[in-house]
């Protein structure tokens, strides 16, 4: 394991391939809802504060996790002040009322070249898609509009669902709905 601490905030976490097994991860096994997924980001950061002082003690953590290179993994985590998210992430929640449509807004989004992360969650009723838009990895396809209202970087599915820009929503869907796709679900659904 490579650690490089960028900032006060921010750490670098490289995993090889040998390293993974001794956290007990896999590319198919990082669930961040997962209880081992979250024991294995525990020993990490424990490992991270005894060799670079990396302290993430009773802090809120934004994780992104990559496909290395030549195997194993990259992990960018950044320690958060209240409730906003990594600078250049923003987290949206678009709920549908059918399956139907949520399926069909995913295609569209696929044909268009969906690149950002993506994971889906059942309420009673409702599917809940929660996308990790980049902004600054999209090209500012994500702006700030007047008032402080933001303007979503995939438009086309404000026609199929609405749309909540809101932590406390995110927070609310990872500890009550069900997960039903936590990776890539768009890229899941879009290929219906």
């Amino acid at each position: 394991m490579e650690l490089i601490k960028i900032n006060d905030k921010k750490l670098k976490v490289m995993l090889t391939d040998l390293d993974m097994k001794c956290y007990n991860l896999s590319p198919n096994n990082i669930d961040y809802d997962c209880d081992a997924t979250k024991s294995a980001f525990r020993r990490i950061l424990q490992d991270a504060r005894a060799q670079v002082g990396f302290d993430t003690e009773d802090e809120r953590i934004f994780v992104q996790i990559y496909p290395g290179v030549r195997g194993g993994c990259e992990m960018y985590v950044t320690r958060l002040d209240g409730d906003a998210p990594e600078p250049h992430t923003l987290r949206t929640v678009y709920s549908f009322d059918s399956f139907e449509a949520m399926v069909t807004a995913c295609r569209l989004l696929c044909r268009h070249g969906f690149r950002d992360h993506s994971a889906l969650y059942r309420t009673e009723g409702r599917y809940h898609l929660l996308i990790s838009e980049d902004y600054k990895q999209n090209n500012g396809t994500y702006s700030v509009g007047g008032r402080g209202r933001t303007l979503p970087a995939y438009p086309v599915l404000d026609e199929y669902g609405r749309r909540t820009v809101s932590e406390k929503y995110v927070a609310f869907l990872r500890e009550h709905a069900h997960p039903r796709c936590p990776r890539a679900a768009v890229n899941m659904l879009g290929g219906l």
